[in-house]
C-alpha cells in the first residue's frame, strides 16, 4: 500500500487520462459499444469526479505539489494508524 498510495496520486493528476476518459464519456459511438452502458458511463463519471477533486484542472507546478501533499497526508496517515492509542480518560 506504500507505493500504491503515491502512484494513485500520480494517476489522479493525469491530464491525458482524464482527457482521454473525458473524450469517451463524450462520444456516443463509443457508449454505445459499451456493455452494460449505465455502470461504465456511473464509473466515468466517478472517476472524472475524481481527477478534478485531486486538482487535474491545476497547472503542471500545482498538480506536482498537489501530489507531494498528499503524499505526506497518506504517510502522516499511516503513522498515526499504527501508533499505539494513547488513552485520554
Amino acid at each position: 500500500m506504500q507505493q500504491l498510495g503515491p502512484f494513485l496520486n500520480t494517476l489522479n493528476v493525469n491530464v491525458d487520462m482524464y482527457n482521454h476518459l473525458s473524450t469517451i464519456l463524450k462520444s456516443k459511438e463509443i457508449k454505445s459499444k459499451l456493455k452494460n452502458r449505465w455502470v461504465a458511463e456511473r464509473m466515468g463519471e466517478d472517476l472524472v469526479d475524481e481527477f478534478r477533486r485531486s486538482g487535474v484542472m491545476m497547472n503542471e507546478k500545482k498538480r506536482k505539489r498537489s501530489v507531494i501533499l498528499n503524499n505526506r497526508l497518506m504517510q502522516l496517515d499511516q503513522s498515526l494508524s499504527t501508533s499505539p492509542q494513547v488513552s485520554l480518560s
